[in-house]
C-alpha cells in the first residue's frame, strides 16, 4: 500500500505488475525491471538500496524488502524498465514509513504478525 506504516523488522514482498499497452487490465510478466530504495533529505535523494533486479517467476515480478536494518524514516521506491534499448524510470512509485514496533503498540496499530506481507505496484508499459 502507498504511504503504509511498516513495523521495523517486517518483510514485504512487493509485486510489480506491468500493464500491456492499450489495455486497461491485461498484465504481463517482463524482464528488465529494476528497483531502488531511497530517502529524501531536503531536495536530495539518498540511495539506501541502489538499483537491483526485480525477481521474475512464471506468473509475476516481485522483490522483497527486509526492514530489520532500516531506521525509522520515510522511504521511496523507483522502478526502472529497460526494453529494446529504451529506459523508462517510474519515480516515487511507492512511499512507506518505517516505525518502531513500540510506537505501533502504543497507538493500537499493531497488525497480525505474518512472515511476509505483500504490496503491489502497477506500471503502465
Amino acid at each position: 500500500k502507498r504511504e503504509e506504516k511498516i513495523k521495523r523488522g517486517d518483510q514485504r514482498k512487493v509485486f510489480v505488475t506491468a500493464r500491456k499497452p492499450f489495455t486497461t487490465n491485461e498484465t504481463d510478466v517482463i524482464d528488465g525491471l529494476e528497483y531502488r530504495l531511497y530517502i529524501k533529505e531536503g531536495t536530495t535523494e539518498v540511495n539506501v538500496i541502489d538499483w537491483q533486479n526485480v525477481n521474475r517467476t512464471f506468473n509475476n515480478n516481485y522483490f522483497i524488502i527486509d526492514t530489520s536494518w532500516m531506521i525509522p524514516n520515510i522511504y521511496y521506491i523507483d522502478v526502472k524498465l529497460t526494453s529494446n534499448l529504451e529506459v523508462k524510470t517510474y519515480s516515487d512509485t511507492m512511499k512507506f514509513k518505517i516505525v518502531n514496533p513500540l510506537l505501533l503498540v502504543l497507538f493500537g496499530l499493531q497488525q497480525d504478525h505474518q512472515a511476509i506481507h505483500s504490496s503491489i505496484l502497477y506500471l503502465p508499459l
